[in-house]
């Protein structure tokens, strides 16, 4: 008895073992990156180098973009607004001297929505003179991938980022841009295509920012004459030890356009 007592408690000993060893690892769960600030340098126009930085609510969501110029002298500041549904409402827009104590003007953009996507936008406009201009108008966005307000016309990939663009914010030139299928700066970012209408006269600062995906080529369709004008189709990417671009260097054979060095907030759980 004592044997056969012996070998079911042995059996029982080899049954757990087994169990044990036929647990598969836990998977660990995803990290998520976000851009905390990016640095510009070798800029084809000197005066637009310098910090972005950024700052995001729990949603992942983008609350506020502030650039300051590497001389310190000069920043603007980009604040965005969500409603319940996590839909952008109101962007403010404003430029200064950081030695000043008022913007030496300001934006203030109001969204109205009847579905998904905005349909109205009411412009509050001021300046340090003490002026103010308000402007309605409707956006019209035909098709999910288009955005269309006063004579801008971009279009965006099935992954959100902008494809091209034209119109008033491109001062009568337009832009167009590929991307490849690995991970962009903003992949982790939750934003909409309202985001890009925000763009200035330089794009490929916002086209950086704002892409899910890994920028390939750019064309920016200026006269020759213009610095930005060109066909940057020479962009080389630098990854880090968790596979994030660290590191843009957007130029063709002629030219670079700028560095821009990416560092990310602490990766969180998704």
């Amino acid at each position: 008895m004592k044997i056969l007592a012996f070998l079911l408690s042995f059996s029982l000993l080899l049954a757990g073992c087994k169990k044990d060893n036929d647990k598969q690892p836990e998977e660990s769960p995803e990290k998520i990156f976000l851009p905390q600030t990016i640095t510009i340098s070798n800029h084809i126009v000197p005066d637009l180098n310098g910090t972005v930085h950024l700052e995001y609510n729990p949603d992942r969501q983008i609350t506020r973009i502030r650039t300051v110029t590497k001389s310190g002298s000069y920043e603007s500041v980009l604040t965005y607004t969500y409603d319940g549904q996590k839909r952008l409402i109101r962007t403010n827009s404003g430029e200064k001297p950081v030695s000043a104590s008022s913007y030496t003007f300001q934006n203030e953009y109001n969204y109205e929505y009847t579905s998904d996507a905005p349909s109205k936008l009411t412009l509050i406009s001021s300046d340090n003179s003490g002026a103010s201009e308000t402007l309605t108008d409707n956006i019209t966005r035909p098709n999910p991938d288009r955005f269309y307000l006063w004579g801008t016309n971009l279009s965006f990939t099935p992954d959100g980022d902008l494809s091209s663009g034209a119109g008033s914010i491109y001062d009568g030139w337009g832009v167009s841009a590929t991307y490849g299928t690995g991970t962009g700066v903003f992949a982790h970012v939750q934003k909409q295509p309202a985001h890009s209408f925000f763009l200035n006269r330089h794009p490929v600062t916002g086209l950086l920012f704002l892409a899910k995906k890994e920028l390939q080529t750019l064309k920016i369709n200026a006269h020759e004459n213009n610095a930005f004008g060109g066909d940057y189709n020479a962009i080389t990417v630098q990854r880090d030890a968790q596979n994030r671009i660290s590191r843009y260097v957007i130029k063709n054979d002629t030219k670079t356009y700028a560095h821009y060095e990416i560092e990310y907030l602490v990766p969180q759980d998704k």
